[in-house]
Parts: structure tokens; sequence; C-alpha cells
């Protein structure tokens, strides 16, 4: 940590609460005082792991059933300020180290004029995932368009929840009833669009898989709607 992260008040003195945030929310004014952290009832030593991706968990931010899942506990400072829905992706840095969580079923809510504590079940993301994918409606899923002609949208993509050390390759693949259009291609080094687009709705996977020696590889996705007019 610098003298320079948000969690330091004048450079000097630490503010102990954890930052916490909602990844798919934004528009809500400084993202590190959207929310204030309260509390965790995070199971971190359950030993059940579920290494398939078959556990109904939103797109590419695999988590494993009872392995470091729990709760979350926190407070909203204005009444504007949204509750994080199931399948967003919640931010947990504690000064150690990010961690990231898939929300599930909002928790009960206590309210107090504007602020409002609250609470929201979670999973612990393993896989990568792509953060310029995702939405607040439809957790990592976005939709673009654009005129026909050089690809001007998308043209990068960014990841994180990812493994130091680990090499990251980005491939497309094709959600079923599509296929990747034979004019779009991807950077397998940046992620980064490119190809001249025809007219049409195409939907395409945009895939980073994260590979370290002697560890699984993991594989972390987003859709990528482009509708060309």
């Amino acid at each position: 940590m610098s003298a320079t992260d948000p969690r330091f008040s004048d450079g000097q003195v630490a503010i102990l609460d954890p930052l916490l945030e909602c990844l798919n929310l934004t528009g809500d004014g400084s993202t590190y005082l959207r929310y204030g952290y309260l509390s965790d009832t995070i199971d971190r030593e359950a030993g059940e792991t579920e290494c398939a991706d078959h556990d109904g968990s939103p797109l590419g931010s695999d988590t494993r059933e009872g392995h470091e899942k729990g709760a979350i506990s926190f407070l909203k400072f204005k009444a504007s300020h949204k509750t994080p829905r199931p399948g967003h992706i919640i931010h947990l840095d504690i000064g150690a180290g990010s961690e990231y969580f898939v929300a599930g079923k909002p928790g009960q809510a206590r309210t107090n004029k504007e602020q409002t504590r609250c609470s929201v079940n979670v999973k612990r993301a393993y896989n990568p995932i792509v953060t310029s994918l995702l939405t607040e409606d439809y957790g990592q899923r976005k939709s673009f368009t654009q005129a026909a002609g050089a690809l001007s949208v998308a043209l990068s993509h960014t990841v994180v929840n990812t493994r130091t050390g680990a090499t990251l390759v980005w491939t497309l693949g094709a959600p079923p009833g599509y296929t990747v259009p034979a004019w779009l291609s991807i950077n397998a080094s940046t992620g980064a669009l490119s190809g001249t687009a025809v007219a049409g709705t195409f939907e395409v996977y945009v895939i980073v898989t994260d590979t370290l020696a002697g560890q699984e590889t993991r594989a972390g996705f987003g859709i990528c709607t482009l509708v060309v007019t």
C-alpha cells in the first residue's frame, strides 16, 4: 500500500476499514466511498471442492460449493446507492491483497435516514473475471452498437482475479446458436478486438485462460454482443 492509497486519510494515518466495492455498479460517485465494510462471515475452512463449472454460477465467475462462502455486511451511505444483485462481483481488499466474491441473495437491511446496513450472501470467485464486460443487469455480458466498417467498440478488455506469475491467453468462442464471425479477431496477448464489421447481430465469448505451472488452468469469460448497423 502507498501513501496515495484511498484508504489513507492524510498519507500517514491508515483507515482500517477494508475497501469494498461492487464492480458491476458505476456512476454512483467515488467507488471507494460507495459502501462501508462492516464485517463478514466467510467460511474459509470448508473442504469440499467442485472443480467442474456446473454449479450454476454466473458467466465466467466459477465458484465452488462449500468452499469460502458466507455473507458480507456493509453500509450504504446514501439511499440512492444500489445493493449488489445476484451475480454481481464484490471486490474486498483488506490491504494484503484483493479477493473477489459472487453476490447471491441479499440479506436483511436496516435503514436510519439515508444510511442503510445491509448484507449479501457470497461465494468466492476463483476464475478470472473480465471486468470490461460487467454490467449491472447481466453480470458479465455487455452489448455494443456501431456502424459497419472498422471495429470501433469493445477494442480492449480488462481482467482481474488472475494469479501472480500466470500466463494469460485471450481467445474467442461462440455461445449456442452463434458462430464467431470471420471478420472478428482477438489479440491473444492483450484481448484487443479488431476487424471490419458487417451488418448483423453477433455474440461471442471473450475468454481469458490463466495458466500457472504445476497448478490447474483457470478460464474466465464474458459475453460480448456486437450490433452492427
